[in-house]
């Protein structure tokens, strides 16, 4: 782990104790849809969409 994800977690463990139940759901989405965008491209799969460049 780089030392930029290491402060970003501490970052986080520190205000997540202060945050809403509302705010602790938010992050939670937003971490498990990215990850879940970051398996789909690391075992390359298709989503269904196409870009046009």
């Amino acid at each position: 782990m780089s030392e930029k994800q290491k402060e970003i977690l501490a970052k986080m463990a520190d205000a997540l104790p202060n945050m809403t139940e509302f705010e602790k759901g938010y992050l939670t989405c937003l971490v498990e849809t990215r990850a879940g965008v970051n398996k789909k491209e690391s075992d390359g799969e298709d989503d269904g969409r196409t870009e046009n460049f």
